[in-house]
């Protein structure tokens, strides 16, 4: 298990990295997986409830909200980010996903980030 604190300006993020083993894909039997999760709570802004979703009437999915400036800042829906991610984090190699590999077809690493 693994964590970090990161501030950009006014934005701080905090994530965690732990390994579980579990059983590999049938597709790939010797790799090991990567799965990514953001959640987004309500201290981030009103415009996210609980679960980490925008607010209805709050900019909507993919919507914009009014900045203090009078300028306007895109809402992006936290699970397309999530999902953005995800693809980055499968598709860069930086992770070798065969060298996760424990015993083929039976278990495997999984990286939850």
């Amino acid at each position: 298990y693994g964590s970090s604190l990161v501030r950009l300006g006014d934005t701080q993020i905090l994530t965690a990295v732990t390994l579980l083993v579990g059983v590999p894909g049938p597709s790939t039997p010797n790799d090991g997986d990567c799965v990514v999760t953001l959640t987004v709570s309500p201290i981030c802004g009103r415009g996210y409830n609980l679960s980490g979703r925008i607010i209805e009437g709050e900019g909507g999915s993919g919507g914009t909200s009014s900045t203090d400036s009078g300028g306007s800042v895109s809402k992006a829906e936290p699970s397309a980010i999530e999902s953005h991610l995800q693809r980055a984090v499968r598709t860069s190699g930086l992770i070798d996903f065969s060298a996760l590999g424990i015993i083929s077809g039976k278990a495997a690493w999984r990286i939850k980030i």
